[in-house]
């Protein structure tokens, strides 16, 4: 661009230094040169279209510099963002990387509270069970109170001789101590098996008791945990907003940086704009002085009586051999 315009303004100055000179030629043969008014003013009227023309390109070439000033800062900003953005991206993938390992923290508690209430079902499943095993114990002692109701009530309600002499009067005693004997056995087996069955009956009262106990204490290990699994899932809600922050400043950023991108576009466009219609304007100088030499080539020729040749090879004045030439 520089390079065009100094051909340009060399080519003026070749203009003006011709039309100079051309003014400043003496007088022949006492008389001056034919009148040049037209052509003075045709090469005025151009030359102040190049001036203008030329001023025009130093507007623009300010004009470029300005938005050129322009796309250097956008270019520094997107610079800026661009790092920022990449930290941004980096910070997102920390948190990812802490909401993972806190999801598996909180399905590590969640699968130790699966275990306990397994546990829990499988106690209260044994509780159930002994509770069970203690009613039909109990059922069994209540029955067997029935069968040794009924056989005290045999032996003492039968009127007979042979099972109940004293009743009788009998004085026959190795008959009533062989009865008392006999029923003192009875009651003695009677009070073996049924403290036996009471026996069994505490002992699994005892293991009831502890398995509630067991219950009990794995139901506050479940409650603790329970509050451990809230405390982390509190800190993963927690996480995830403050990844969802970073993202939504990282979506901002990102956008910036796409408007700054497409604003540089924009600029990068005008510029180039703007250097299309300087490399026009440049072309029209060219024309211009081409017209220009062409009006002080005829203007010399005017007034020196010499023929004055146009850019198709023709001349004027013609040749006197041909001034009568006729179609």
């Amino acid at each position: 661009m520089g390079n065009i315009n100094m051909k340009g303004i060399a080519r003026r100055a070749c203009a003006v230094f011709a039309a100079v000179c051309t003014a400043a030629a003496p007088v022949i043969g006492g008389g001056a040169f034919a009148d040049t008014t037209d052509y003075d003013q045709e090469i005025a009227q151009l030359e102040q279209k190049a001036e203008q023309i030329k001023k025009d390109n130093e507007a623009r070439e300010q004009k470029i510099d300005s938005l050129s000033g322009n796309v250097d800062e956008n270019n520094a900003q997107m610079g800026l963002l661009q790092e920022q953005i990449e930290g941004i991206n980096d910070e997102i993938t920390t948190y990812g990387q802490l909401i993972t390992t806190q999801q598996q923290k909180i399905g590590e508690k969640e699968n130790e509270i699966y275990l306990i209430e397994q546990e829990i079902e499988n106690k209260q499943t044994e509780i159930e069970n002994k509770q069970t095993e203690i009613e039909e114990l109990e059922a069994q002692n209540k029955e067997n109170l029935k069968k040794f109701a009924k056989l005290i009530r045999a032996l003492y309600m039968n009127n007979t001789a042979e099972t109940l002499p004293i009743l009788e009067g009998s004085d026959d005693w190795y008959n009533f101590f062989t009865y008392v004997d006999v029923v003192q056995n009875i009651s003695e087996q009677n009070m073996d098996f049924m403290n036996g069955l009471l026996d069994d009956i505490h002992h699994q009262e005892d293991l009831i008791t502890g398995l509630e106990q067991d219950i009990a204490q794995l139901n506050a290990d479940k409650a603790d945990l329970l509050d451990k699994k809230t405390a982390l899932e509190s800190e993963l809600e927690n996480l995830e907003d403050k990844k969802s922050e970073v993202q939504q400043i990282a979506n901002e950023r990102t956008t910036d940086l796409y408007n700054l991108s497409s604003d540089n576009q924009e600029l990068k466009d005008q510029i180039s704009q703007i250097n299309s219609e300087i490399s026009a304007s440049n072309e029209d100088v060219e024309a211009i002085n081409a017209a220009i030499k062409e009006l002080i080539r005829k203007k010399q020729a005017e007034n020196s009586g010499a023929p004055v040749y146009s850019s198709d090879g023709f001349r004027w004045p013609l040749d006197s051999n041909l001034q009568y030439i006729t179609t």
